[in-house]
């Protein structure tokens, strides 16, 4: 079963993905050996939030793996006005 949650969290946005699978193996990818698309998304998620913004995986307990992503959670209001984001 795949599940998908977001939550607030000390003022954070937390987005998490986890699964029963099979979990990721012995070494978790996105480590020094890891993938590439791991690396970026952590490159980005820096880039663009500083320490605020991070990817974390990890296995879990007995079976499967989870990724979060947490982001800084912005309470005010976003503009309506047309091409503003």
């Amino acid at each position: 079963m795949i599940t998908v949650s977001a939550e607030s969290r000390d003022g954070a946005l937390v987005l998490q993905v986890s699964d029963d699978g099979p979990g990721f193996g012995a070494e978790l990818p996105g480590k020094a050996t890891g993938g590439v698309g791991i690396a970026n998304t952590r490159a980005r998620l820096n880039q663009l939030f500083g320490e605020d913004g991070s990817l974390s995986l990890e296995n879990r307990v007995p079976s499967g793996a989870a990724a979060t992503i947490s982001l800084p959670m912005h309470t005010h209001p976003i503009s309506n006005g047309k091409g503003s984001r």
